[in-house]
């Protein structure tokens, strides 16, 4: 099974580095590594910014109206939710 996700190929295809992207979404390279390993679902406003430093064009286009209805540009103020082990 191949590890090159949708995001990850959006981003090699722009040839950016995970950390140029980070860079350009305005999040950290993790939270970069996270989504496209699937770990980390984005928030509405992250996944748009991706899309727009990556070039996804289609993208965009549909998450625009959505992120411009949205307060703060769909972007939370929530990271990642974490579990503890064994709970």
């Amino acid at each position: 099974m191949s590890d090159v996700t949708p995001l990850r190929a959006a981003r090699h295809a722009a040839r950016l580095t995970a950390a140029e992207t980070a860079r350009r979404v305005g999040v950290t390279t993790t939270m970069i590594t996270s989504m496209e390993s699937g770990r980390v679902c984005p928030s509405v406003g992250v996944l748009y910014g991706f899309a727009v430093a990556t070039g996804m064009r289609s993208l965009v286009k549909s998450l625009a109206p959505i992120v411009a209805a949205l307060p703060n540009g769909g972007r939370t103020n929530q990271g990642p939710r974490r579990t503890k082990r064994g709970a």
